[in-house]
């Protein structure tokens, strides 16, 4: 099972031993399979680009996806946690922690991921997304959700997460019955200049814990 000793503030993993605690923890049952496919991604692309599902989160039991663009600086292996983690020592992070506390969606009920899995380095700074790293990308969400069982909703947040979707659901094979729910990102660039986009994602994580906690659904809908 999921880890119960969550952090209570934001930007946990600042604490070199948080980040050893989860580090130790990755080929625990709920997060092997993901993390095995972390390291089938990265042999695929011959680098060691890819940061490991969180521990202390939802894992395989996830009920809802959190699907961002692509990691930050601080959930890289060389320059961060190496972890896509609500609890990395970023902006973005802090964000989402927050308003998900807000919310009310326990993490263990969710597991967060980003349409473009490696870390996309540019010098000292982060790359954003192309549309054409999303496509290179879009096979491996197809396998994150296999790995999901008991998955019913997908957070889209941004719009690089929400083309990746799009690419996803034209696809044959992919899942019909998730719901989904389309908001801003939460980085600081998408949230300070346009303070309305919090409640935005608020709403979203909001209807999301409803579908993950609701009744089972027999057709899918956009939240």
């Amino acid at each position: 099972m999921p880890s119960t000793a969550f952090t209570t503030s934001p930007r946990g993993n600042r604490d070199p031993a948080v980040v050893a605690s989860k580090l130790a923890r990755l080929n625990d049952p709920p997060v092997k399979p993901l993390n095995d496919l972390v390291r089938r991604i990265d042999a695929t692309r011959h680098e060691e680009s890819t940061p490991w599902f969180d521990p202390d989160g939802g894992g395989v039991a996830a009920r809802v996806l959190m699907l961002l663009e692509c990691p930050g600086a601080k959930s890289s292996r060389a320059r961060g946690s190496g972890i896509i983690s609500l609890d990395n020592d970023d902006q973005t992070a802090e964000n989402l922690f927050t308003l998900q506390q807000e919310a009310g969606l326990a993490r263990s009920w969710a597991v967060n991921w980003n349409i473009v899995p490696w870390y996309l380095p540019a010098g000292t700074r982060t790359a954003n997304a192309s549309a054409a790293d999303v496509r290179r990308a879009a096979p491996w969400l197809s396998e994150v959700i296999t790995l999901l069982p008991r998955l019913r909703v997908v957070v889209l947040m941004g719009r690089r997460a929400q083309q990746g979707w799009d690419l996803y659901t034209a696809a044959a094979g992919s899942r019909t019955d998730l719901a989904t729910a389309r908001c801003p990102h939460p980085s600081p660039l998408s949230i300070n200049p346009h303070p309305e986009n919090r409640e935005l994602i608020r709403a979203a994580l909001r209807e999301a814990k409803g579908v993950a906690t609701g009744p089972g659904i027999r057709r899918p809908r956009r939240v």
